[in-house]
């Protein structure tokens, strides 16, 4: 259930996820994953560093991808990915993994994305 993002979001980083605006018509990504987004980012999840070329070379107007995913042990990062036809915003903010400060992490995130956002 999308609960569980907003719950796990609000665990890890000290603030309500309700802050962001989102389009209501969301699915998870893959399956157990705290992953969600539009039909367009279910179809072509946009995640790794060649993704964000190709997704910043043309326009996806519609596009809506949020949440936690990562591979490895290390490479682990919450993402806020969407195009509106007039803006194209691709965060991915480093968080969790084994050899890093997730506590440093969630600061970072807490105090870039409510200023980014609004």
């Amino acid at each position: 259930m999308i609960d569980d993002l907003y719950r796990r979001f609000e665990s890890a980083f000290g603030i309500p996820l309700a802050f962001v605006p989102m389009p209501a018509d969301l699915t998870q990504i893959f399956p157990g994953r705290l992953l969600w987004g539009s039909a367009m980012s279910q179809q072509e999840p946009l995640l790794t560093q060649s993704d964000l070329e190709a997704f910043l070379s043309g326009s996806r107007a519609g596009y809506f991808l949020i949440g936690f995913w990562g591979h490895g042990v290390n490479s682990h990062a919450f993402y806020y990915v969407h195009d509106d036809g007039r803006n194209r915003v691709f965060l991915r903010l480093s968080y969790g993994g084994a050899y890093t400060d997730n506590g440093e992490q969630a600061r970072r995130v807490a105090a870039f994305l409510p200023s980014f956002v609004y």
